[in-house]
């Protein structure tokens, strides 16, 4: 990314979130006009339905305050401005090279034991796919088919073990 659309973006999600926090911060403080039954002028449904007005939960607030500073804490530690790397320098091409080497040296074990079984054996049992512990999908052989055509069926509830 330029520095330009970096600055860009930098720019419009600061002062988003400033007018947005700002606006939290002035809304109960706002005096809104009401009528003596506590009610505005507004009126749906032919004068049934009027609005009235409350003051906002303070547990509303408080969930509100939180969710900025956790906005603000995530967006210092992680990627989230720009070309602004964050504090943990974390990125998810690196998180992906990481998993994908963990589930390389589990699928070596697996590769292994299939390699030296006899292939009449292989293709009797089951075979599991993982990546990084989640199971994909599980294979089963039906030794069914065509002549010389082996079958794979998906069996998604059998478990890894």
């Amino acid at each position: 990314m330029s520095t330009f659309w970096s600055t860009w973006v930098i720019v419009l999600a600061v002062v988003t979130f400033g007018i947005s926090f700002l606006l939290l911060c002035w809304a109960p403080w706002v005096k809104i006009p009401t009528q003596a039954d506590g009610t505005t002028t507004h009126v749906w449904a032919h004068g049934v339905l009027r609005e009235g007005v409350k003051d906002l939960p303070r547990w509303w607030l408080a969930v509100s305050y939180l969710s900025f500073v956790a906005a603000e804490l995530y967006v210092l530690l992680f990627p989230g401005l720009g070309n602004y790397s964050g504090l943990l320098n974390w990125t998810s091409a690196e998180a992906l090279q990481e998993a994908a080497e963990r589930n390389d040296e589990r699928m070596a074990t697996l590769v292994q034991r299939v390699r030296d079984q006899p292939i009449q054996r292989a293709q009797a049992s089951n075979v599991a796919v993982a990546f990084d512990g989640w199971p994909v999908a599980v294979f089963a052989s039906t030794q069914s088919g065509t002549q010389g055509v082996r079958t794979v069926r998906l069996n998604p509830c059998k478990q890894l073990r």
